[in-house]
């Protein structure tokens, strides 16, 4: 009886010590690679660069962006199959090349379209481009 006892408590220490250890918290190393059509030197190219700084820097590494500047991965239009079919999680480029998938998205692109930047945000708000986004 003695021995049942024991062997009970032994069994039940060690399931809860197996369901502590699956409990506790890992933190896990992700790499995410980004691509863009943007040359090293050019703004949009620094300001990815600094988003990598402060991702790596806010995650403590725990989340790593690799930056392909200029192509390095392929042209846009590779790029942003490849972003679709998870071969990269991510791609900044021009927004006209979006229109080899959805052509009513060059407007985006096209110059002078829009008065200012508030104008420019406006139209990112809106329903007709929420459409073109959903659409992509």
């Amino acid at each position: 009886m003695k021995k049942k006892i024991v062997v009970t408590c032994l069994l039940v220490v060690l399931v809860i010590a197996l369901f502590t250890v699956g409990c506790a918290k890992t933190e896990k190393h992700v790499v995410l690679r980004l691509s863009s059509n943007f040359t090293a030197t050019e703004l949009a190219s620094e300001a990815l660069k600094k988003m990598v700084e402060l991702v790596d820097e806010k995650t403590n590494g725990t989340v790593e962006i690799q930056y392909y500047p200029a192509g390095q991965l392929g042209d846009p239009i590779s790029e942003i199959e490849s972003v679709s079919m998870g071969s990269i999680e991510m791609f900044s480029g021009a927004a006209n090349f979006m229109g080899q998938f959805v052509p009513d998205s060059r407007i985006a692109g096209m110059f002078f379209v829009f008065d200012d930047d508030a104008h420019l945000r406006k139209y990112l708000d809106s329903d007709v481009n929420k459409g073109l986004e959903k659409e992509f």
